[in-house]
C-alpha cells in the first residue's frame, strides 16, 4: 500500500493536527478492548464546548435484550417536531451517549427537531446483529410513541455516522414508516475491506482511520464468515426488494470509507431512491466532531438540517410520508 502522506495538502489544518497526534499513538489492534475504548473516547471532539438546547433528558426504552439507554435532545418546546433516532459511530465497538453529545446538540439546533441518541449494544460482547436488533426496536418504539415524545410520527428519521450509519441503514430497511435516513461517512461493505480506491489511498492511516482500524473493528463485530455477506452488515449488498426511505449521504474526501460511501449513494440513486449526496472536501473520517473548528462540519450539519426540513415540508403538503 502506497503512503498517502504526500497527498494530504488539502486536509483542513485542524484535522491534520489531529491526524499527527493520532499517528504518534498506538493502533487499536495493539490495545486491550478497555484501552481501545478509552482511546476512542479521547479522540472525540471537545466535550466542554456544548451548544445549549432547551432540554436534554436521559431515560430508557424497551430493547430486545433489556432496556436501551437513550438521550433526547429538544431544541425548543414546540409540539410535533421532526425526530432523528441517532446511532453513534465507534467501529461497532466503542461510543456511547456522551461521545457524540456535541454533534447531536448541533443537529437538533440546526434542524429545529428532536434527536434521540441510542446506546445500542456493542461488540465484541454483542456481535452482529445485536446492534441492528436494538436499532430496529428503537425505531419501532419511537414511531409508536412519537406523540408522547413530542414528535410528528410522519417525520421520524434514522441517522448515524460511520458504524452507526451502517446500523441506521440496516434498521431502516426493516422498519417501515420512516421519513428518511441520514448517513454520515458510512461503513457500507465489510465483505471487501481494503479493496476500494480510497482504501488504497488512505488505508495506511496517514489521513486518520486506517485499514488496520477497520479490520480490528470488523473482527470484533462480524468475525470472518457469512455474516459479512449479509446486507445488514454490508449495506452495499442490499437487495432490490428491500424498501428504503430517502437518504442523505455525506462522504469525506480524506477517508478510507469515501469510495464505499459514494458507491452506496450511487446504488440508491440507481434503485430510484431519493438521495442527496454531499462529497465534502478537505475533511477526514469523523470530522463532524470538530464542530466550529472546521467550517465543513457546520456546513454538513446545516445541509442535513435543510434536507430534513424539505422532506418534512413535502410530507406536510402531501399529507403523507415520503414514498419508500
Amino acid at each position: 500500500m502506497a503512503s498517502s502522506e504526500g497527498n494530504l495538502a488539502g486536509l483542513h489544518p485542524f484535522l491534520a493536527a489531529g491526524v499527527a497526534v493520532r499517528r504518534r499513538g498506538p493502533h487499536y489492534s495493539d490495545l486491550t478492548l478497555i484501552e481501545a475504548r478509552k482511546l476512542s473516547r479521547a479522540r472525540q471532539g471537545d466535550p466542554t464546548r456544548l451548544p445549549a438546547v432547551d432540554a436534554v433528558d436521559d431515560f430508557s426504552i424497551p430493547g430486545p435484550a433489556g432496556p436501551l439507554p437513550v438521550r433526547l435532545y429538544r431544541p425548543s418546546p414546540g409540539p410535533a417536531l421532526p425526530l432523528v433516532v441517532y446511532f453513534h459511530g465507534g467501529g461497532f465497538v466503542a461510543g456511547d451517549l456522551d461521545s457524540h453529545d456535541s454533534i447531536l446538540r448541533r443537529l437538533a439546533l440546526a434542524s429545529g427537531g428532536l434527536v434521540l441518541s441510542v446506546a445500542y449494544r456493542l461488540a465484541p460482547e454483542h456481535p452482529f446483529p445485536a446492534a441492528i436488533e436494538d436499532a430496529e426496536a428503537a425505531l419501532q418504539h419511537t414511531l409508536a410513541h412519537a406523540g408522547v415524545l413530542g414528535a410528528d410520527p410522519r417525520a421520524v428519521f434514522a441517522g448515524g455516522d460511520s458504524a452507526g450509519a451502517a446500523i441506521a441503514f440496516a434498521a431502516a430497511g426493516v422498519v417501515p414508516g420512516l421519513a428518511g435516513m441520514l448517513l454520515f461517512y458510512p461503513v457500507t461493505d465489510l465483505s471487501r475491506l481494503g479493496e476500494t480506491e480510497s482504501y488504497r489511498r488512505f488505508g495506511d492511516g496517514a489521513a486518520g482511520l486506517s485499514l488496520d482500524d477497520m479490520q480490528w473493528s470488523a473482527r470484533h463485530y462480524a468475525p470472518e464468515g457469512t455474516s459479512r455477506q449479509d446486507w445488514r452488515c454490508s449495506p452495499l449488498l442490499v437487495g432490490e426488494r428491500v424498501g428504503l426511505p430517502p437518504a442523505f449521504v455525506a462522504t469525506a474526501e480524506y477517508d478510507v470509507l469515501r469510495s464505499e460511501g459514494e458507491a452506496l449513494a450511487n446504488l440508491l440513486a440507481a434503485r430510484g431512491n431519493s438521495v442527496e449526496h454531499h462529497a465534502v472536501q478537505g475533511v477526514n473520517h469523523g470530522y463532524l466532531g470538530a464542530g466550529d473548528a472546521v467550517p465543513q462540519a457546520a456546513a454538513t450539519i446545516a445541509a442535513a438540517a435543510a434536507w430534513i426540513r424539505t422532506l418534512v415540508h413535502s410530507a406536510g403538503d402531501d399529507g403523507a410520508r415520503p414514498v419508500r
